[in-house]
């Protein structure tokens, strides 16, 4: 792909990989595409996942402890500095409205978990994989 294209290229399947998952509503929608953006993106540019160093086969136990313990010291930090500057800095309070199907209901929340770890994680370790690569201009 010439480099006239493919910055323009790559830039808006940044944007797209950055910003759709927030709008879409679901893993279940954003993960498959996002993948196959990347796999369009790889395939327009004549490369393929390995060449991101990414390889299914090393997804292993410790990418989910990882991945789990990275994102609980993110939601961690969220709780008791992210948001409450934010809130400060806006003037009001964010209400979490939108995870009201989770409060007060484990089997919603077990399923959420669930989610995150074994559709979240692979997704982002595919995404950043790419990137990478992607930011080689």
């Amino acid at each position: 792909m010439k480099p006239a294209i493919r910055i323009p290229v790559s830039l808006a399947a940044i944007i797209f990989l950055c910003v759709f998952p927030h709008y879409s509503g679901s893993p279940l929608i954003y993960v498959p595409a996002g993948i196959v953006v990347c796999w369009l993106y790889l395939t327009l540019t004549g490369n393929s996942f390995a060449t991101t160093g990414f390889r299914f086969r090393a997804l292993n136990f410790s990418s989910f402890y990882i991945g789990g313990f990275a994102g609980g010291v993110y939601a961690f930090l969220q709780l008791l500095f992210i948001g409450p500057f934010f809130d400060r800095i806006s003037g009001q309070q964010d209400r979490f409205t939108a995870f009201d199907y989770i409060r007060n209901s484990l089997p919603n929340y077990l399923f959420l978990l669930a989610l995150a770890w074994l559709v979240v994680i692979p997704y982002e370790e595919i995404v950043f994989s790419w990137f990478h690569s992607a930011a080689h201009w």
